[in-house]
């Protein structure tokens, strides 16, 4: 191979490398898979003081993820009939109604020093019962980390 092609393919290969860099990848199927399945994920709660965010912006990922792998239909926040926040909360007949086989709900809360505590729940709407449920200790910095393993 001559020094010129040997210059060129090293710089092709170096512009690729910075473009695929520069870029995030973000895959998402446009069309579901036959027979989604209808879920709802609720807003999570803000069990402290004031007022956050947080529980909105997790929710939103976790409904985002699953709509993404195409494997599940989420419901539009909007068409919510209610909001609740723990299995105490929950009105399952709301959610058959409006179609839903699954929910989920959860809540954030203060744990220690600028530290949070992610709960969450996972119910089969027909059944009326819990599936799942796990509480994540967390920080600002890797709530989204959380949002996504939920």
């Amino acid at each position: 191979m001559t020094m010129m092609k040997r210059i060129t393919s090293l710089l092709l290969l170096l512009f690729w490398a910075v473009q695929a860099s520069a870029a995030p990848l973000t895959i998402e199927i446009t069309e579901g898979a036959e027979g989604a399945l209808p879920i709802a994920v609720v807003p999570f709660g803000w069990a402290g003081p004031g007022a956050l965010a947080i529980g909105s912006e997790i929710a939103e990922i976790v409904r985002s993820d699953l709509q993404r792998s195409g494997r599940f239909a989420a419901l539009p926040v909007k068409d919510m009939l209610a909001r609740p926040q723990s299995d105490a909360d929950v009105e399952f007949r709301d959610w058959k109604v409006l179609g839903m086989d699954n929910l989920v709900v959860g809540q954030v809360r203060p744990n220690g020093q600028g530290g949070f505590l992610v709960r969450f729940q996972l119910f089969d709407v027909f059944k009326g019962e819990q599936l799942i449920g796990y509480n994540f200790p967390t920080t600002h910095r890797d709530l989204r980390s959380t949002a996504h393993k939920i």
